[in-house]
């Protein structure tokens, strides 16, 4: 009989229980129980119990399994019965017989039919990384589905476990294993397993697959995905770039992302290519979490050398683990050879470098000569390339590159420093390929204006000379630029390759200047002056222009040990021997004469001279727009030093902006922040502490930025100052502590000195005078092996304030005439406006009223704003002091308001302590009035 004419017989409405229903369907399709089993994935007697009502299986497993097995294709309203039948849930005995037994059969199957894999525990030793796991916590919440990505070893199993440890639902943990875990039926397998473990039986099929009688692909995604409906899990799949390329898997995680509420979690090496799954990079630990692993593992390494291991594995917990592991006798060698170390090389190759393409492998071989990041779609470097190592596929290099995270950013791209050290130890096998790339890498660095860099590769690709003819005569430049320090050591490199190999005079002479003008402004500025004599004895025979060039770099080291007519002699012999048609020459000498002028207060000289340089930069411009701003740059820096020596506050200020808009026009970083820095002292005088504050901490960021240092330690001191006259004690602390601690890195002494000079100040400000005298005795007496002769008038200052505030007036006199008798303070007015302020106190506290009263009142020009207030605050003390409480008073509230107008807050303080008084106090408290 047709099955046609048999489902006719028997309407689908007819069938009340889904048992019924199923026996019929199954006899109709000529299937045995067994059968029917065997296609569904069930044994045998479980389908005796479905068709006796005794239990039956979920709506989706009838849909995915049962209807096809029955062949009801053809018959949709008996498929459509079937599937009504089977969502109600009154055929579905819940006796607590069946149950126990249902949980004893589903134990010993899970035994049976295999283990899943444990979430992994955290490495011993290992460290917290609470901010990462707060922002994956967060990219899960948001995002559903997230791929923690990054290189091998930074960290991301670690991490992902420890999210998963501690995560709000069931997580389940499958590594992907090439052979053995990396396919779509053992994905499907496992998940199978962990959502029968949590009650899902529907996907019970799925681990009774026969070899005879596979299930499908998408069968096994209907059954997982309705498991997944009914259970909340959190699903982690580790190394999964393993199977980016597997269509099957990629078909059933796509699945397992789009159509089930599950949040899923890849830990890869590259972005899955999946859609709509965020990317999450992981980069290496922080210095603090790397230096802590470092102590857990044992190794008892220095700062400075645990801070060279945490740059050299870009924080990586496992490279550390390894070089920590592998930690042998001279540590500062050993992580200076790092990626020459066996481990490590295997490490690196096997995880990161192997299989690379030849195209990829290439580009990675030129990044590993370069020294810093470069844009990888540079016409010119793309043109090099192809011209000097041969032709490639640039865009399926970069985007391989990019895909295994060896490089971020094309447009900046850099390889961790341990494949790029590795990568470039291995280019010794083939040294002439090693010299084309660094010829290619040289020839980019010149046309970008990398001058050192260039000079670096031409050196490194055989070429002396050229190397040479790019770096030398450029050492203020350099300076300027931040670049001081890489320079000098490049050349240095240089002259003893040129002294061992090809002494020839004249490029001798070419980087012994060089070195010399770079080491002007350094604390090696003794050996820069040895380096330019030498190079003046080599020129003896030279062209004048030559001579020039060695006496504008010797003059300026000159100017620098306070030798200023020697320098001025200098600069005016060779301006006598050189032709007239020199013109950038005769500018550069002029320009730098008026420095040494204006210290001499030689102040007409040096408008005259300024004026002069300014023309010959006037006739440079057009053949040289960006020489001559150069020129401009330094002549206004210079001329409104001289102005200064006036007073002539508006001249010095118009010419400082000039020079600030020209360096950062030209890029000279070191007197931009020079020039901020000085403006920054104006609005200080002025009594504009914000902008002062504004300038000053641009001034520092940009010191910072090029190196320098002291620069740098100089701003942040000025900014102490500020915090302490808005009475930010605790702020000025920190920045003092900053500038201190620059200092002492730098081996400054006398700065260092000057510092802890001023944390007297803030000992005096608290209160603690003990304190404070006992730390600037002992200052003043180390003082005395420095020749700075403004640090000794400030020492010799806060020494007689600490001395008045103990009450030692004599030794405070005794102080005051010691510094008073100074060179130093006998001609300059405004060391002499501080003494005699300081000597006021003292006569006040000796009873000498009218001799304090004169100095108090001594007229003197264009004081600062903060200085004219402290004056007032001294004449509102005399008049308590002399009984005159009213007017004190009157005085006091006056100063209180302006003083909180201007922001000196600590002024305004000590005003208000007049108010407190309605008699007048003992001379014992005049230091506690003016100084506390």
């Amino acid at each position: 009989m047709p099955r046609s004419a048999r489902s006719a017989t028997t309407s689908p409405e007819s069938f009340t229980t889904f048992g019924a229903l199923l026996k019929f369907l199954r006899r109709r399709a000529r299937l045995t129980q067994q059968k029917l089993a065997i296609a569904v994935g069930y044994s045998t007697a479980q389908v005796c119990r479905f068709e006796q009502d005794r239990w039956q299986p979920d709506q989706a497993t009838v849909g995915a399994l049962f209807i096809p097995a029955l062949d009801l294709q053809d018959a949709p309203d008996y498929a459509a019965r079937l599937m009504q039948l089977a969502a109600e849930p009154d055929a579905r005995p819940r006796t607590v017989t069946v149950t126990r037994t249902l949980e004893e059969e589903v134990i010993e199957t899970v035994e049976d039919l295999g283990a899943l894999e444990d979430v992994p525990v955290a490495p011993a030793q290992s460290v917290t990384r609470k901010e990462d796991l707060a922002q994956l916590r967060r990219q899960l919440a948001l995002h559903r589905c997230v791929t923690l990505v990054g290189m091998a070893g930074v960290g991301k199993s670690t991490l992902a476990a420890a999210l998963a440890r501690e995560y709000d639902r069931p997580a389940f943990w499958l590594t992907l294993t090439t052979g053995v875990t990396a396919s779509a039926d053992a994905v499907a397998r496992q998940l199978a397993l962990f959502l029968f473990a949590y009650g899902q039986e529907r996907v019970e099929p799925i681990l009774r697959e026969r070899r005879d009688a596979p299930l499908s692909l998408a069968q096994k995604i209907s059954l997982i995905g309705a498991g997944l409906q009914a259970q909340p899990a959190l699903l982690c799949f580790d190394d999964a770039h393993l199977v980016a390329n597997d269509d099957a898997v990629m078909q059933l995680l796509r699945h397992l992302t789009a159509a089930t509420p599950a949040h899923v979690l890849f830990i890869s090496r590259e972005e899955v290519p999946l859609p709509n799954v965020a990317a999450l990079r992981l980069d290496g630990l922080k210095f603090a979490a790397a230096q802590a692993l470092m102590i857990s593992l044992g190794a008892d390494l220095d700062v400075a050398l645990a801070d060279r291991l945490w740059r050299k594995t870009a924080g990586s917990p496992m490279l550390i683990r390894l070089a920590i592991g592998q930690l042998r006798g001279n540590a500062a060698k050993f992580i200076a050879q790092l990626e020459k170390q066996p481990q490590v090389g295997s490490y690196l190759l096997d995880t990161m470098l192997r299989h690379l393409s030849t195209h990829a492998a290439r580009l990675a071989a030129l990044l590993a000569v370069f020294r810093q990041p470069i844009d990888l779609f540079d016409e010119t470097l793309i043109e090099l390339m192809q011209a000097i190592d041969g032709e490639f596929d640039q865009r399926r290099a970069v985007a391989e590159l990019q895909r295994r995270h060896l490089i971020d950013q094309p447009h900046e791209a850099a390889l961790h420093p341990l494949i790029h050290d590795h990568l470039y130890e291995a280019l010794v096998s083939d040294l002439p390929r090693r010299k084309r790339l660094h010829r290619i890498a040289g020839q980019w660095s010149e046309e970008h204006g990398e001058i050192v860099e260039a000079a670096y590769h031409y050196f490194r690709a055989g070429r002396l000379k050229q190397a040479v003819d790019v770096v030398t005569d450029q050492g203020s430049w350099l300076f300027s630029r931040g670049q001081g320090a890489v320079a000098v050591a490049l050349i240095e490199e240089l002259l003893a390759h040129a002294q061992q190999r090809d002494p020839q005079p004249d490029l001798l002479r070419r980087l012994l200047t060089t070195r010399g003008d770079l080491l002007a402004f350094t604390v090696r500025a003794r050996e820069g002056e040895t380096s330019l004599k030498q190079a003046a004895v080599l020129a003896r025979e030279a062209d004048p222009k030559v001579r020039a060039e060695i006496a504008v770099a010797l003059g300026r080291v000159l100017a620098r040990r306070g030798q200023m007519n020697e320098a001025l002699e200098l600069f005016n012999a060779s301006l006598a021997e050189l032709p007239a048609e020199d013109v950038w020459l005769h500018a550069r000498l002029m320009a730098f004469s008026i420095s040494p002028l204006a210290r001499l207060a030689r102040v007409d000289d040096a408008e005259r001279v300024s004026a002069e340089a300014l023309a010959l930069a006037d006739q440079i411009a057009p053949l040289s727009p960006q020489l001559a701003d150069e020129l401009r740059c330094r002549i206004y820096y210079d001329l409104g030093l001289a102005k200064r020596v006036n007073r002539n506050r508006e001249e010095v200020l118009d010419c400082w902006r000039r020079s600030l808009e020209l360096a950062q026009r030209t890029q000279l970083h070191s007197l931009t922040n020079a020039s901020l820095g000085n403006l920054g002292g104006m609005a200080f005088d002025r009594g504009e502490m914000v902008e002062a504050l504004r300038l000053w901490e641009a001034a520092t960021q940009g010191a910072q930025t090029i190196g320098d240092s002291h620069a740098a330690s100089v701003f942040l001191s000025n900014i102490a100052m500020i915090y302490r006259l808005r009475d930010e004690p605790a702020a000025a602390r920190a920045a003092l502590d900053e500038a201190a601690a620059l200092a002492r890195q730098m081996g400054d002494s006398a700065w260092v000195a000057s510092a802890e000079n001023f944390k007297a100040t803030l000992l005096l400000d608290e209160g603690k005078s003990a304190e404070a005298l006992q730390l600037i005795e002992a200052l003043a007496e180390q003082t005395l092996k420095y020749s700075d002769a403004r640090l000794s008038a400030n020492v010799l200052d806060k020494l007689a304030m600490a001395q008045l505030a103990c009450g030692q007036i004599d030794a405070a006199y005794a102080t005051l005439q010691q510094a008073l008798d100074s060179p130093l303070v006998k001609n300059d007015i405004d060391y002499q406006r501080r003494f005699h302020v300081t000597l006021a106190v003292a006569h006040l506290m000796a009873g000498e009223f009218e001799r304090a009263v004169e100095l108090i009142d001594q007229p003197v020009p264009n004081l600062p704003a903060r200085t004219l207030l402290e004056r007032d605050l001294m004449r509102a003390v005399l008049l308590l002091l002399r009984g005159d409480v009213a007017d004190a008073h009157t005085l006091a509230r006056a100063l209180a308001e302006q003083a909180r107008a201007a922001g000196v807050l600590i002024v305004a303080r000590r005003a208000e302590r007049v108010l407190q008084y309605t008699s007048p106090p003992l001379l014992t408290e005049f230091p506690r009035l003016v100084w506390m």
